[in-house]
């Protein structure tokens, strides 16, 4: 389960003094920029990136802030992608890399690496500006499947936004709308990395103020055709990922204490698989009345129908994650204790139904800030559906073999970038052709 980040990638070849101030150049990625990436963590405004573009294509690239933001949106603009929901269910020909697929993150890196000549002035100040070059660096590391570079890039930018937040600058940009955006970009992106690599402490505390949730970027005096309809409902997107985010956060404490109780009874203060019973049923009508409250344009169908938007889907990812997760110790019981109760055998398998919905949902190929959790997130999925498997009590999802191929086409594809898909699909191999395997599970998941 390898988590280091890959070195001497293909697109390290770039070269950074090939980067463009031409106009016609740069607003086509800054615009890729704020309709594939800005719309799920908005955190820069229009307003400033037009004045920023406009300094930076008249004055060339300077050593500020200002030019950092701008190189640092053109590469996030050039690697992002654009969604193709057909795409989710088809399984990419990987065994070459296109040429298109290389140029964008050589084109992409190009900028980067122009913009990390700036980053040195980021760490040392403390106001939004600087805090968005180093979210962005996050972002972008993200991108590339980097989790410890974004961690990092995070990590200070929490730390800054914290600095700002017990100084007097936080009665006034503290309260801003970029400042509480920037603050829960952070806090959820650190967070989520800490969540399968913990180690550190998150540099961002629980907001300490009522009216911490992100408000909307429309000034009062702005007229509503700058107001555009995807940019509010990007907004909605951002606060219900905050208020899932907060959800899965309580889940996770439950389920991993069990968990940690179970594998060391002796220190045991948990409760048993019974008492949990009436927890998870209030988790399961958070979870509901999260998904009844959407807003109509993050609403999502359940799969196999396809999820028309990134917004809803990743909120639909989210969705069957938290709810695999909080079935996951009567999963864990059911297959240590094959005696189990009726009950708890049910909801272990409402686990086992979510964690293939989860892999039927993923999609295989498309690049996005989360990527790196979802190929984490496919591995859990399916390496619990395989150990149930082997479990004569419960009753396995239809499809769930293809689910597992599914899985490990995702690994096939992603391999070149990030090598520890191949450590992940190594696992799920040696899973599926353990000593419990029947012949015919093998056959039906392919690997005979």
């Amino acid at each position: 389960m390898g988590s280091k980040d890959q070195v001497g990638s293909p697109w390290d070849l770039a070269r950074p003094d090939e980067i463009s101030t031409e106009i016609s150049d740069i607003e086509p990625l800054v615009d890729h920029f704020f309709n594939r990436v800005n719309i799920k963590n908005p955190i820069v405004t229009r307003q400033d990136a037009s004045q920023y573009c406009r300094q930076y294509c008249t004055h060339g690239s300077l050593s500020n802030l200002e030019t950092c933001l701008v190189l640092l949106m053109c590469a996030l603009g050039a690697v992002s992608m654009e969604f193709d929901p057909s795409n989710v269910t088809q399984s990419p020909s990987s065994s070459s890399h296109p040429s298109s697929r290389l140029a964008s993150l050589r084109l992409g890196y190009r900028y980067f690496v122009a913009a990390e000549k700036c980053l040195g002035s980021a760490l040392s100040s403390v106001h939004s500006l600087a805090i968005q070059c180093l979210c962005l660096a996050g972002i972008f590391h993200m991108y590339l499947i980097r989790p410890m570079h974004a961690l990092r890039m995070f990590h200070a930018a929490g730390s800054s936004l914290q600095i700002l937040a017990s100084t007097n600058a936080s009665s006034a940009e503290g309260r801003s709308q970029v400042y509480s955006s920037l603050f829960w970009t952070c806090y959820k992106s650190e967070r989520e990395i800490l969540a399968e690599i913990p180690v550190s402490t998150p540099a961002l505390r629980q907001p300490g103020w009522p009216d911490s949730y992100p408000l909307s970027n429309q000034p009062a005096s702005m007229t509503s055709d700058m107001w555009a309809s995807h940019e509010e409902d990007s907004w909605y997107f951002f606060l219900s990922e905050i208020a899932l985010r907060r959800i899965t956060d309580q889940v996770a404490d439950v389920v991993y204490k069990y968990i940690d109780a179970r594998e060391n009874p002796p220190h045991s203060s948990s409760p048993g698989i019974e008492e949990l019973i009436p927890v998870v049923v209030e988790f399961e009508r958070q979870a509901e009345t999260f998904r009844e409250n959407l807003p109509p344009s993050i609403q999502f169908p359940d799969v196999p129908q396809f999820a028309s938007t990134e917004w809803q889907q990743y909120s639909r990812g989210r969705y069957y994650r938290v709810l695999e997760l909080m079935h996951r110790p009567f999963l864990f019981a059911a297959i240590h204790e094959p005696d189990c109760s009726a009950v708890v055998r049910v909801l272990a398998e409402k686990g086992l139904f979510n964690a293939l919905r989860y892999l039927q949902h993923s999609h295989t190929s498309h690049r996005h800030h989360g990527t790196w959790l979802q190929l984490r997130n496919v591995i859990k999925a399916a390496s619990l559906l395989l150990a149930a498997s082997r479990s004569k009590g419960l009753k396995m999802p239809h499809g769930w073999e293809a689910g597992i191929d599914k899985a490990l086409a995702t690994y096939e594809y992603w391999a070149w970038e990030f090598p520890s898909c191949k450590t992940y699909a190594g696992v799920i191999l040696a899973l599926a052709n353990s000593p419990l395997a029947t012949d015919e599970e093998v056959r039906q998941i392919g690997f005979a």
